[in-house]
């Protein structure tokens, strides 16, 4: 049965727009449903492969569900990043919806960080003319999972997860309606985000191994440029273009003109 929070009961809740509803249904639907049971299986391994030191933060929510994001906009864009550095203690400010935790909010409170994470999310969507309150941005892999006994407390989530997360983040994107979705991530989940269908027909395959998914991008120097892994494809239903997608690096240690290209490639497609 899903919890008080998706179904809007609670007085915190009321106020759930009914995207935000969809979505925690969604999450809760699916990982109710033993969706999850791989996770739970990868869990054992790793316990295993670290001595049972490990621990995995429970999931977690989209970041940001924009308030104007309706099918009349005709830019709703989408950033997917790998997965959250938030760690179990850092969860408690946060409340579950269901058994999923409701990050909803963090966007806002980092959104002025000059993280190498978020300068550039926010650069990238001003320079389209948006706000926060027009794009939706998420992770791949809704938990994450900490080795710990070190001082590091290093994050250890592997390709398991993300491929475990892989029908939840394409029904996130089909739930938001998004047109365009830029993955900044890594080439290590490439054999998960080129089978993404959203719902949708891919207009092609793509080839990983050739030189078409890099791009040369200008460094701040403006005299010398980087190469930088960049794929896009598209998506349409009965021949009608419905969204684009971008796979491209994270933005830690990007070339200085990393985002106008991320930019122009937004305008550059329907």
């Amino acid at each position: 049965m899903l919890s008080n929070c998706v179904l809007g009961m609670t007085m915190e809740n009321q106020a759930q727009t009914p995207l935000e509803k969809r979505l925690f249904a969604m999450y809760n639907r699916e990982i109710n449903d033993s969706h999850c049971r791989r996770c739970f299986e990868q869990d054992s391994k790793l316990k295993l492969r670290y001595g049972g030191k490990r621990r995995r933060c429970s999931p977690q929510s989209f970041f940001n569900l924009g308030k104007n994001l309706s099918a009349s906009c005709p830019i709703r864009l989408a950033f997917v990043g790998k997965n959250s550095w938030i760690k179990p203690e850092g969860l408690k400010k946060y409340s579950k919806c269901g058994v999923i935790y409701d990050c909803g909010g963090m966007a806002r409170e980092m959104w002025n960080d000059k993280s190498p994470y978020w300068r550039p999310v926010r650069s990238i969507t001003e320079e389209l003319k948006l706000t926060l309150d027009d794009v939706f941005i998420t992770n791949f892999a809704k938990c994450n999972v900490y080795e710990v006994g070190s001082s590091s407390s290093r994050n250890i989530t592997d390709w398991e997860y993300f491929r475990t997360c892989k029908d939840i983040l394409e029904k996130e994107i089909q739930i938001v309606e998004a047109t365009h979705v830029i993955f900044l991530t890594s080439d290590n989940y490439d054999s998960l985000t080129r089978g993404l269908k959203f719902g949708y027909q891919p207009s092609e395959i793509v080839d990983l191994t050739s030189d078409s998914c890099k791009k040369q991008i200008l460094m701040k120097d403006e005299t010398s440029k980087k190469d930088v892994c960049w794929w896009s494809r598209a998506f349409h239903k009965r021949g009608k273009p419905n969204l684009r997608l971008l796979r491209t690096r994270h933005p830690q240690g990007a070339p200085g003109q990393f985002e106008y290209e991320i930019v122009a490639w937004v305008k550059d497609t329907p």
